[in-house]
């Protein structure tokens, strides 16, 4: 059928019986997937959902669409409130990948500031510039925590380079051969690289890096993700190679580095320094509710992909993930998380991946009880769960230490101070309360449980008491009383009358 026929209704009714006789009960025949409009004469009917998938074929492929989405394995999520940047950035890149010119740059900002989507998104802008494919890019990334030291970041340099060109050289193994091209490149790269010392390979990555030229070479693109780890180590080979490189200008490169400390520039030595084009970019997070509650929205989207093959079910998706963002619950939910969360993407996107897991043919639509789970385990304190694994004794004496916090504006305490307020309390329990209350433990016993909660950091000892008898030494609360009034809420078997012993400020 031709998009735009017009049929009646008897034939668009039989042509549909056909069809699902052909396919063997709805289904599709070779995997193939043909589009039709049908209206009636001189009126729109209603929308053909003759070619909607099924339920667990929409529901497995948008499952798998928006988790490649949301942990940035497809194309980048939008960036939001960095437009200048991202412009002036994919500017930069253009540059490079289009006119081969060579650039370096720093982007500097907080922990979920979106340093890391802000170069993927203008990256993948600028490999789609006009002119970028006749030149052509390459990509390497390397990070401070994985290539600790200037050695280790040279060969696994080396080995990404070398792995790409290899790889489209290395003829495939025979047939009895166990292995991949990929793996076999891989292989000899390794083997190359141990036998080559430090100095020898960053000799071999200069002429390596200056044989191309700037009208031919493919443009280098290499990310350094955690920059001031590089800034740390020893003679900081790495950066002067890529940095000379880049100034030198004989071959296109662009170095980027991404960090979170704002005095990264000034752990560069002179010489490093000095061939850094002093570019910087500082991101930070002035993200309005509105636009985060929007960038939830649209992670959750089907996406051009799915409604280019699922028209009517995607269509209908959008509309579900649009009631579910507006709704009261889902916005006092988003709301916690904007505010405890300092407008981390990072957080929002944990808990639309937890949101996305759950969906099944049973519940086909993100649901806000979904969404609550999510992120009450995301706000989950660390300190909170440890307090619900002890025992009733260590529970009171963080209930007797926060009193004093109290009482004492936060001034150190010790423990036999803690120990008499802890008899203090139990003594006023069972002169009141009319359910046994129990004897205190002793000193001693209680000193032990001390001891566990200064183990899991709980309480804190003060420094310079070293000669201080141990139950004089000076001590600190390290947590707040709103942390112990969220663990006796959950803490299973809590006696009733230590229920009353907590004083919030």
């Amino acid at each position: 059928r031709e998009s735009g026929a017009s049929i009646d209704d008897q034939q668009l009714t039989m042509a549909r019986g056909k069809r699902k006789s052909r396919d063997g009960g709805g289904g599709r025949s070779g995997g193939a997937r043909k589009r039709a409009t049908a209206e009636s004469p001189g009126e729109a009917g209603p929308a053909d959902t003759s070619d909607d998938p099924s339920p667990d074929e929409f529901i497995t492929r948008m499952k798998y669409t928006l988790r490649r989405r949301l942990t940035g394995m497809d194309s980048p999520l939008t960036t939001r409130g960095h437009e200048t940047e991202r412009r002036t950035l994919t500017d930069m890149l253009t540059a490079s990948i289009v006119r081969g010119e060579s650039n370096s740059a720093l982007i500097i900002g907080g922990r979920g500031a979106g340093k890391t989507t802000l170069v993927e998104s203008a990256l993948a802008t600028a490999a789609e510039a006009e002119g970028a494919s006749a030149r052509g890019h390459r990509v390497v990334r390397l990070n401070g925590l994985a290539h600790a030291d200037d050695s280790t970041a040279l060969r696994e340099f080396a080995r990404q380079i070398q792995v790409e060109l290899a790889g489209d050289d290395v003829d495939p193994p025979p047939p009895d051969a166990g292995g991949s091209a990929d793996e076999a490149a891989d292989d000899a790269v390794d083997s190359l690289s141990g036998r080559v010392s430090t100095g020898e390979l960053v000799k071999s990555l200069l002429t390596a890096l200056r044989e191309g030229s700037k009208d031919q070479s493919q443009c280098l693109v290499v990310i350094l993700d955690e920059f001031d780890l590089f800034a740390h180590n020893g003679k900081q080979s790495l950066l002067y190679t890529l940095l000379d490189t880049a100034q030198a200008g004989l071959t296109p490169l662009a170095v980027i580095g991404v960090t979170c400390r704002f005095d990264a520039e000034d752990l560069l030595e002179k010489r490093v320094l000095s061939r850094f084009s002093r570019r910087k970019f500082y991101l930070s997070k002035p993200l309005e509710f509105d636009e985060y509650t929007l960038a939830f929205e649209e992670a959750l989207r089907a996406g051009p992909a799915m409604t280019e093959s699922y028209p009517a079910a995607s269509a209908r998706w959008d509309a579900d993930v649009a009631s579910f963002g507006a709704s009261g619950a889902v916005l006092r939910e988003l709301r916690q998380l904007y505010d405890t969360n300092g407008r981390d993407f990072r957080a929002l996107y944990q808990v639309a991946m937890t949101s996305v897991l759950q969906l099944s043919v049973d519940s086909p639509k993100p649901s806000a009880a979904t969404l609550y789970a999510a992120t009450v385990k995301q706000r989950a304190d660390s300190k909170t769960n440890v307090m619900l694994s002890l025992s009733i004794l260590e529970i009171s004496l963080l209930l007797a230490m926060s009193n004093l916090a109290v009482d004492r504006a936060d001034e150190a305490v010790n423990f036999e101070l803690t120990y008499k307020t802890y008899a203090d309390l139990l003594n006023e329990a069972r002169a009141v309360s009319a359910e046994p209350c129990g004897k205190a433990y002793s000193k001693a016993v209680a000193f032990k449980a001390f001891e566990h909660l200064a183990d899991l950091e709980l309480v804190k000892f003060a420094s310079g008491s070293s000669g201080t008898p141990p139950t004089f030494r000076a001590v600190h609360l390290m947590i707040e009383n709103e942390q112990i009034a969220d663990a006796l809420k959950r803490y299973p078997t809590l006696p009733t009358h230590m229920r009353s012993w907590l004083r919030l400020r």
